[in-house]
């Protein structure tokens, strides 16, 4: 029996990113880039539960197939550093959680 799948939903964080980044300075701007890290945070969070929960089973019953992680950590490494770099002074992490 075939397995039946749902649909494929892909965020591109970067492009979201880098589209708020590149407005200027506001309440609007910082409150969006503080919701799409909160959103990242949370799917991170969960992909995770998901890997470790699952990780004795064979890699073909996996929920989340193995891949190679090198280019998602870097990317991770590079959005998390960037995060810090635009948010203003008046924002702290405790906001993000």
């Amino acid at each position: 029996m075939e397995e039946e799948k749902g649909p494929e939903l892909q965020v591109d964080w970067n492009e979201g990113f880098q589209t708020l980044v590149a407005q200027p300075d506001s309440l609007e701007k910082f409150t969006e880039l503080t919701r799409l890290a909160k959103e990242f945070v949370y799917l991170a969070e969960t992909y995770g539960r998901i890997i470790i929960a699952e990780s004795y089973l064979e890699p073909e019953k996996r929920t989340i197939k193995p891949a190679d992680l090198g280019s998602f950590l870097l990317l991770f490494c590079l959005f998390s550093a960037s995060l810090l770099l635009f948010l203003p002074p008046y924002l702290s992490f405790n906001c993000l959680c």
